[in-house]
């Protein structure tokens, strides 16, 4: 093994060449290592939020291409939709897809209600008590204003698919009352002309200061409740079967397209006056920017990793070849081609092994700033994407680095040991 040892002297006294190569080598290998945790991370980042944010399909009536019927009242004819509505039995078959891990479904004004034992808040206009609007939901938990964030529930629970006779109010208006968890309240419905008992079942925050200057109590958004679907069926006015529309949740927005056309493809759907419609808009706001880094880091690394090897092989080139001298001194003096290989090989390795470990600790340095860079220009909050090098990483890294550096040195040493050692001393000026 006495190349070895020739190797590390060399290294020992040509410390400019073995210092260069060193800061080559571990700037090129630490923007790799770099490039890929980003990638990796962002991608991690990405899965965290498909499971996080969801996707929804939305099945809904088809009212401006379904049936309708038309009748003429005193102010013009009134236009009604006569279509297919979405019925339980397609609930239940669409819960049974893949993917589906929920169903919601809201109506926005099904259940008008003024106050018999408690009182609303009341508009600047107001004669007696006046009904306010109430959203009916098969789960108040995944309707759009919890979900958003916009309103908080405070107190008690969510409205569930088995509740009957239940409404969620906002805090205003159950201080304004003295309500609780638990107790009663009853409204005069106007469709059924009579008086609806309800369990208020949850208070929410959220709405209170919004209603700027109201001139009646139903444009006061705190005033506004949450109501189960039995409780808006039994006082609509008029029989209703199935749910204008129902949200399907879906766990991973990337099979949101295939749960759709498995919906639109069930037996159930024939016939049906329905339309399908995706709402995916929070998934790939967020989504698009960790693309765009995915891409532009993937990018940087390719044009990094085929710079940095070309200039690592012309460099590793031209070292090799102003050595003609020594390589033929030791052919005159019997070594082994292979020994002489050997040489020229460890010595780029011993180099390479010092830069790969260095490496290491300066991408655990840079990686959280270029990270944080990338993102500020993507618009994407850095503090959600954890970059971390792994051992996995590094030891990829540094086995390419490893057979790239072994292939350049064994290339560059090719051109001179092939010649004979009278060739090579007599071709020396």
């Amino acid at each position: 093994m006495n190349f070895i040892r020739r190797a590390l002297l060399y290294c020992r006294r040509q410390k400019l060449r073995s210092l260069l190569l060193f800061l080559t080598i571990t700037c090129l290998a630490a923007f790799v290592l770099t490039g890929i945790a980003i990638q990796k991370a962002t991608i991690d980042n990405a899965e965290n939020l498909r499971t996080e944010v969801g996707g929804i399909v939305r099945l809904e009536a088809d009212v401006e291409n379904g049936p309708r019927t038309t009748q003429e009242g005193e102010n013009g004819a009134i236009h009604s939709y006569v279509g297919d509505f979405v019925a339980e039995k397609l609930v239940n078959a669409i819960k049974k897809i893949e993917g589906v891990v929920g169903i919601n479904a809201q109506n926005e004004q099904g259940f008008w209600g003024s106050g018999i034992n408690f009182d609303y808040i009341p508009g600047q206009f107001s004669m007696g008590e006046m009904p306010v609007p109430n959203t009916a939901v098969l789960n108040s938990e995944n309707s759009d204003p919890f979900q958003s964030g916009k309103f908080t529930l405070e107190e008690g629970r969510h409205i569930t698919e088995e509740d009957k006779h239940v409404i969620i109010l906002s805090e205003e208006v159950a201080k304004r009352n003295q309500l609780k968890v638990g107790d009663k309240i009853q409204l005069y419905n106007m469709d059924i002309d009579g008086e609806v008992t309800l369990e208020l079942i949850g208070i929410y925050s959220g709405a209170g200061g919004t209603g700027g200057d109201a001139m009646i109590a139903s444009q006061i958004p705190e005033n506004a409740g949450f109501v189960d679907f039995t409780t808006m069926r039994e006082n609509f006015g008029r029989e209703i079967e199935g749910y204008p529309s129902i949200d399907i949740l879906v766990n991973d927005p990337a099979r949101i397209e295939a749960v759709r056309d498995e919906v639109e493809n069930l037996p159930e759907m024939k016939g049906k006056t329905l339309k399908t419609r995706i709402i995916n808009e929070e998934y790939e706001a967020i989504s698009n920017p960790l693309e765009s880094i995915q891409k532009s880091v993937g990018m940087v690394v390719t044009a990094i990793a085929a710079v940095g090897i070309a200039i690592l092989g012309l460099l590793l080139f031209l070292w090799t070849k102003n050595r003609k001298q020594e390589v033929g001194i030791l052919l005159a003096v019997g070594k082994s081609k292979a020994d002489i290989i050997g040489q020229l090989l460890a010595e780029n390795f011993v180099v390479a092994a010092l830069a790969f470990t260095a490496s290491y600790f300066l991408t655990g340095l840079i990686a959280d700033k270029v990270c944080a860079i990338l993102a500020g220009r993507t618009g994407v909050d850095a503090d959600t994407i954890n970059v971390g090098v792994t051992i996995g990483q590094t030891v990829s890294v540094c086995g390419i680095g490893f057979l790239v550096v072994g292939l350049c040195g064994a290339i560059a040493s090719y051109t001179v040991i092939r010649l004979k050692p009278k060739d090579i001393l007599t071709k020396i000026d």
